[in-house]
């Protein structure tokens, strides 16, 4: 809400209640700086704990431990924005990510497995398995909150791809690895392999439930399975929020548009469109404080032809998968590369 109007009200509002929460994850668990074991649902729905399991195979304790972090991150950010001492806080996190790091990685990766941390839920039955770290899901965390070190990003992401490879360019993440997964393909420089999972129509994708007759999304990747049978009967909603999370990836990366964090209200963009052949062409627009920035892009022949219209107020920083960048401001803008 801050980055999207600029208004601190919010911030103010929730600051004390954001600093509860943080203390609370501190307090949490038998470790100061890790938040192990108690009640969570994990990564929801995954696909990499076996077929019709609640909970995937990610360690809900390496889970829970990188939004220990995260939060805090968070935390840190909204302090400054409001003028607040953060010392203390960042401290903190510098003491979290280190001992996420410690305990749940080694040699630049996650460690492969964990002891089981027993998930009950009301009327379900324990998964009796060993919670896993090398997953799609745990990777994505590590690199989408910055817990790697500089040299080990590349490894990291070399080994997400080629999980998403091996599963037959395909996911497993649930409702906790999803929202990411695009975005940090992006950051490592495969959108190809993005646009992969985008299109994909085999169990797990966004499409196989659009194939077999969906016109809402799913709570489950496979509610209806290819034998038209139900994946439960007990819990399976037909109307969910959760994987429509890809639309953020959508607007802010297939088209580009994010605000500066330093400019709150999109006062200053970054429009980075990352435009696919097969797609053809994307347009969207948001009807900011300044008024609406619009980002769009089509093929023509083998030219990729960009146009941006930006509000009288607002800067925009263009940069184009060719290597053009360059800096507007109001009116509209054509590119071609």
């Amino acid at each position: 809400m801050y980055l999207a109007y600029g208004n601190k009200n919010n911030l103010e509002e929730c600051f004390e209640t954001m600093k509860k929460w943080v203390e609370y994850m501190h307090s949490a668990g038998s470790e100061e700086f890790l938040w192990l074991g108690g009640m969570h649902y994990g990564d929801w729905l995954a696909m990499d704990a076996g077929a019709d399991s609640y909970v995937g195979a990610t360690s809900n304790d390496l889970i829970a431990s990188a939004f220990f972090a995260y939060s805090t991150s968070l935390l840190i950010k909204a302090g400054e924005v409001l003028g607040e001492d953060m010392t203390k806080y960042r401290e903190l996190y510098k003491k979290v990510r280190a001992a996420f790091r410690e305990y749940f990685m080694e040699g630049g990766m996650p460690k492969a497995e964990f002891p089981l941390t027993e998930v009950t839920l009301p009327g379900y039955s324990v998964i009796d398995t060993v919670r896993q770290g090398m997953t799609q899901t745990a990777l994505v965390l590590i690199l989408h909150f910055g817990l790697y070190e500089k040299n080990e990003k590349d490894a990291i992401e070399d080994k997400l791809c080629e999980m998403i490879i091996k599963n037959g360019n395909r996911m497993t993440t649930g409702f906790v690895g999803t929202p990411y997964i695009l975005q940090v393909l992006t950051a490592a420089g495969r959108s190809d392999l993005a646009y992969k999972l985008l299109f994909q129509e085999e169990n797990p994708s966004w499409l196989y439930s659009v194939t077999h007759g969906a016109t809402t999304m799913w709570e489950h990747w496979n509610s209806i399975k290819e034998d038209g049978s139900f994946w439960s009967d007990e819990m399976n909603s037909f109307n969910h929020y959760a994987y429509g999370a890809v639309y953020d990836w959508i607007f802010s990366t297939t088209l580009g548009i994010a605000p500066v964090e330093s400019a709150p209200a999109y006062r200053e963009v970054t429009i980075a469109p990352h435009p696919c052949r097969e797609l053809g062409f994307a347009k969207a627009s948001i009807e900011s404080r300044a008024g609406k920035i619009t980002s769009y892009w089509y093929y023509a022949g083998d030219a990729v032809h960009y146009e941006f219209e930006i509000p009288e107020g607002v800067t925009a920083h263009i940069s184009l998968p060719g290597g053009f960048t360059k800096t507007i401001g109001s009116g509209k803008h054509v590119f071609v590369e």
